[in-house]
């Protein structure tokens, strides 16, 4: 979804911008034009996985090995009676737990709501005429109008800016509004520090200005961190998987001494909560 030169665009000068987009500012697009970058660059849309339930997310705390070896001992002491053990095994699981389940789901959400902003709709130049187009319906080299209460759609190159301030902090955690103007800025610069771009995902707190949009969809900043936020979502951090990794270890070394260890702990009167507790506790 990437248009030429996008990469750059925030330290290349506005003449440069527009012949690579090939577009006339001052009227936009016309239809043909517009089917052919569609057909080209794909929706203007975030990719989102399939809606998870509260449910799924909650079941999903429970799927690694040291967590059913927890559980296992929190039964074990409650059935000898050892009350206090079994209570802090089950708050160390509500814990564990809460975290995992509230964090996943946020970051779900967050998501999700993300996902949703291809609802909006956004004012464009086409053919020498301001319309206003649903937001998914962007293509590179469209020609946006922004003013105050505007949400960005997509990734612009500013080409016109009169005391234009944006809220980046869903990109940055900036939550001061910074300004924003035409003018190129250095290759170097890290995204807060691009001024002559705005951002999908962000909002124009106050003046007016116009950009050519030269980014999309997955390929915007915004949708780069949809793709990282979604696979730390739906894969398994290396802490988990080291973690997981050990409880199968411990329940096979378990299966292979049964007899020898835990029989021996009995035979010497040791309880049977405490050594499950010593062989799971890293």
């Amino acid at each position: 979804m990437n248009a030429l030169g996008q990469s750059e665009a925030f330290a290349k000068p506005v003449k440069v911008v527009v012949k690579e987009q090939n577009v006339d500012p001052g009227c936009g697009l016309d239809g043909p034009d517009v089917l052919r970058r569609r057909a080209q660059y794909g929706q203007n849309q975030l990719r989102v996985n399939e809606k998870k339930s509260a449910f799924i997310i909650l079941a999903h705390q429970f799927k690694g090995v040291i967590v059913w070896l927890l559980v296992f001992a929190a039964a074990v002491s409650f059935y000898y009676r050892d009350i206090a053990e079994g209570i802090a095994i089950v708050v160390v699981l509500a814990i564990n737990t809460s975290i995992g389940f509230f964090t996943e789901l946020r970051a779900a959400r967050s998501m999700e709501a993300l996902a949703r902003m291809s609802e909006f709709t956004t004012r464009v130049r086409r053919s020498g005429k301001v319309v206003s187009v649903d937001a998914h319906e962007l293509v590179p080299g469209d020609i946006v109008l922004l003013e105050a209460g505007d949400m960005v759609t997509a990734d612009l190159r500013l080409i016109q800016a009169s005391n234009l301030y944006s809220d980046e902090s869903i990109l940055t955690g900036e939550s001061v509004p910074v300004v924003k103007q035409a003018e190129p800025v250095s290759p170097n610069s890290i995204i807060g520090d691009r001024s002559s771009m705005a951002f999908k995902g962000t909002a124009i707190t106050q003046g007016t200005g116009e950009g050519i949009v030269t980014t999309i969809g997955m390929a915007t900043e915004l949708g780069r961190i949809n793709h990282l936020v979604q696979t730390a979502v739906s894969a398994a951090s290396p802490l988990e998987t080291g973690l997981d990794h050990l409880g199968h270890r411990l329940v096979r070394l378990t299966l292979v001494l049964a007899v020898l260890v835990i029989g021996a702990g009995i035979v010497r009167g040791h309880e049977i909560a405490a050594m499950i507790q010593t062989g799971v506790a890293p």
